[in-house]
């Protein structure tokens, strides 16, 4: 199936297209730098598909390249026990349940590393909540860099849920949920001055203080969600320079938060339920974040939706790395399956043209994997879909002829009644 064709259908159709990321990333890690012209993670490796702790241990600290799929819930031996995730790895889960429990990804002086589509929780030790003595983080890097963390969910864990540490660089951090925790995710610990990181549709749900925080270093923050942040939101301190953009709170005390020599700058923020600062300290930007990368951002009034619906695992995200030819894979693929055209209409409805040259299955998915409609058809075919409201939504469809080999995603934003294209 042809990627660019469906691209080019949908923006014929709708005018637009929203960008949803799929197998790449965006940010500061698809940039070039310290030797790598973007973050490809274990692209050119095996695939292979881990459902215990042995096995992930085995493929992640690897000196090959390796796209490691997690299967279901891994345990450690004992509670905290970490993994050390060599450079040239992809790890992403399987379905929206993949689970490392009780788990901590080291990544320490390494580069070109993806981690996707995974839940990281339940390493906190009841009573401790600051936690300084475990120091078991759901991912810990250290100087490391082009890092791309995306569609997670981190909870309950003991120390950080993600700590970027010794000046990483080249990092985005995107449609991520953190919940339920102190120190959520802590950026700095260096007196490096350039190192960069984007956080994008990220929804801090909960949780404490470092919602991020910045220590040091170049941040841009833009279509977050951050609500019920009980000691701050959002915090630059140190000599860090950060942007903010578009952002929601709610019930957060001191959302936006400044300290030392930092400079902040914020546009586009929404505060609702608020207490205490919400002020930048800059009235220009700190740097010119246009001269890194190019990206587009969401109205902030659908901010709280969009990421709410968006943020964590989502079925079939995994799918996409499967190698067609190894034994986890559903084999025929119909190479003449495609979506060739997705219409919003009145009432929440959806219109689908499809060509397939076998018979095909349609589904209709929220972004959690809850399946919301399911068609089937021969050939060519028109389908009208009734969903039960506006949001973002995917369709995938899948090839009958030899189990169902996903071919094509797409992602609905019927909060502006927009498409992003997927393979």
């Amino acid at each position: 199936m042809n990627r660019k064709n469906i691209f080019v259908t949908c923006l014929v159709a709708l005018t637009c297209c929203h960008v949803f990321s799929q197998d790449k990333p965006d940010g500061f890690a698809a940039i070039s730098g310290k030797g790598l012209s973007t973050t490809t993670g274990g692209a050119n490796g095996k695939t292979v598909t881990v459902a215990t702790f042995a096995d992930l241990r085995k493929y992640a600290e690897s000196s090959d390249p390796y796209i490691i799929l997690v299967k279901g819930r891994i345990t450690p031996p004992s509670k905290g026990d970490g993994v050390n995730v060599k450079s040239n790895k992809t790890i992403v889960g399987l379905g929206n349940d993949a689970t490392l429990y009780q788990i901590e990804l080291h990544i320490i002086n390494q580069q070109n590393i993806i981690i996707r589509n995974l839940i990281n929780r339940d390493s906190y030790v009841e009573g401790n909540y600051d936690c300084k003595d475990t120091d078991w983080d759901g991912i810990q890097a250290d100087n490391s860099h082009h890092l791309w963390i995306d569609h997670c969910w981190f909870t309950h864990n003991c120390d950080g849920l993600i700590d970027l540490r010794g000046g990483c660089d080249y990092v985005t951090v995107s449609w991520v949920h953190m919940s339920n925790h102190n120190k959520t995710f802590g950026i700095g610990w260096t007196d490096l001055t350039d190192f960069r990181t984007t956080i994008h549709h990220c929804w801090f749900d909960s949780t404490n203080q470092r919602n991020p925080s910045f220590d040091m270093g170049i941040g841009h923050l833009y279509n977050n969600f951050v609500r019920k942040s009980m000691s701050y939101g959002n915090l630059a301190r140190g000599e860090a320079r950060v942007i903010i953009e578009n952002s929601y709170f709610e019930d957060a005390n001191d959302p936006v938060k400044i300290s030392d020599n930092a400079k902040l700058y914020i546009s586009g923020l929404q505060f609702s339920g608020c207490k205490g600062s919400t002020s930048g300290n800059v009235t220009t930007p700190p740097y010119d974040i246009q001269s890194y990368y190019s990206y587009s951002l969401d109205s902030t009034d659908q901010v709280k939706s969009i990421v709410s619906a968006g943020a964590g695992p989502i079925a079939g995200i995994g799918e996409w790395y499967l190698d067609p030819t190894g034994t986890d894979a559903r084999r025929g693929i119909n190479p003449e399956a495609s979506i060739l055209e997705a219409r919003p209409g009145p009432s929440n409805t959806l219109s689908i043209r499809v060509a397939a040259g076998s018979r095909f299955t349609l589904a209709v998915m929220t972004m959690n994997g809850r399946i919301v409609g399911r068609f089937g058809g021969n050939g060519q075919s028109l389908i009208r879909c009734a969903l039960p409201g506006r949001g973002i939504y995917l369709l995938s469809l899948t090839d009958c002829r030899s189990g169902g080999a996903i071919r094509s995603v797409l992602a609905w934003h019927g909060i502006t009644g927009r498409f992003s294209c997927g393979r």
